[in-house]
């Protein structure tokens, strides 16, 4: 019983997985653009931390140059934010972990940084968000802002 409990909660996590990257390459098609650089800034629920690792990774790709991806999922009462910056954008001042702080804050928390890299960097917030700062009437244009 405790095998085949084990192997269905390896399955979902599959599923959930298999869910994201659909949503995710969706969305990564169709990343906006904002002052010459591509930007892609979601929300997926449910996620373990490696997960969104693995899909700024995948951005990354995609957009080597020019490229700012920001991915959060909310587990509970806890919020996982990843942040990726492509080396010709550190290069003009912008860091993942200024992003990753910068959304933890408007998500009701400082945050709590586990891993930053000038390139990558992911934080959580310890409760559930009043909302995504990425979304909204907006959000847009207060990305635009110098």
């Amino acid at each position: 019983m405790q095998d085949e409990l084990a192997a269905a909660r390896k399955q979902v996590t599959a599923l959930k997985i298999e869910l994201a990257m659909k949503a995710f390459s969706d969305q990564l098609s169709a990343a906006e653009e904002v002052k010459g650089a591509h930007l892609l800034a979601m929300e997926l629920p449910g996620l373990e931390k490696e997960t969104l690792g693995w899909l700024a990774d995948t951005f990354r790709e995609k957009y080597p140059d020019n490229g700012i991806c920001v991915i959060a999922t909310i587990s509970g009462e806890q919020v996982i934010v990843m942040a990726a910056v492509t080396q010709d954008l550190i290069k003009k001042g912008i860091k993942a972990g200024d992003l990753v702080g910068h959304v933890s804050r408007q998500l009701g928390r400082a945050g709590v940084e586990r891993r930053t890299w000038p390139s990558a960097a992911e934080g959580m917030a310890l409760k559930s968000p009043r909302r995504w700062p990425a979304s909204g009437p907006g959000w847009k244009e207060r990305s635009n802002r110098s």
